[in-house]
């Protein structure tokens, strides 16, 4: 008789996105909750990725450095776009429309403007860090990712804040599940300071 194997799929604790330091849980965590925008930015949207709010007020994988005085604040994901909690909810012909349960469609994520050390799995993982890098959102193939800067803060890059904790392996760490992640502290300069 053949062995019956389940196929692979992300599991919720591949990924990881946690408050180190700081108040780790409501109600008094500083936390912003908001649907997801669609399907596609779902599919991108793991816990501890870089996500921002849309000019819609929906989450967004990545976080732009925006002109002129809209500046999206870059905060670090506490969900899995396809956790159960989040993709529960009757989906109806329109967003409008739709009747979502408590946590139904939402996400929580953590503003990188709190005083908080945040833990992620979600990092590029071809940078080398330093205590002290600042960091910034991941673009195209990293969109999502948080990455090494590579120019000063208040630039063309918005800061997400400084790494402060190195490993043995370029800077990351591997504490329970064995899943690698980089710890920063959060502190968000928006692109555009050092020009104004």
């Amino acid at each position: 008789m053949p062995l019956i194997l389940r196929q692979h799929h992300p599991r919720q604790f591949e990924h990881i996105g946690v408050v180190r330091h700081g108040i780790a849980t409501g109600p008094n965590r500083i936390e912003f909750v908001a649907p997801i925008k669609d399907a596609t930015e779902a599919n991108r949207i793991v816990q501890g990725s870089v996500v921002s709010l849309d000019q819609n007020g929906t989450f967004v994988a990545g976080a732009a450095a925006g002109t002129g005085v809209n500046r999206p604040v870059p905060m670090i994901a506490m969900n899995n776009g396809f956790d159960n909690g989040v993709t529960t909810g009757e989906l109806a012909s329109s967003m409008a429309y739709s009747s979502y349960p408590i946590s139904g469609g939402l996400i929580a994520a953590i503003p990188v403007t709190s005083g908080y050390e945040i833990e992620t799995s979600e990092f590029d993982p071809d940078a080398t860090y330093h205590i002290n890098d600042g960091l910034i959102p991941g673009t195209e193939a990293k969109l999502g990712k948080v990455t090494v800067a590579t120019e000063g803060p208040g630039k063309k890059q918005p800061y997400l804040g400084f790494v402060s904790v190195l490993g043995n392996d370029k800077g990351i760490h591997k504490p329970p599940y064995k899943v690698k992640r980089i710890a920063f502290l959060a502190c968000f300069i928006p692109a555009g300071v050092a020009q104004a």
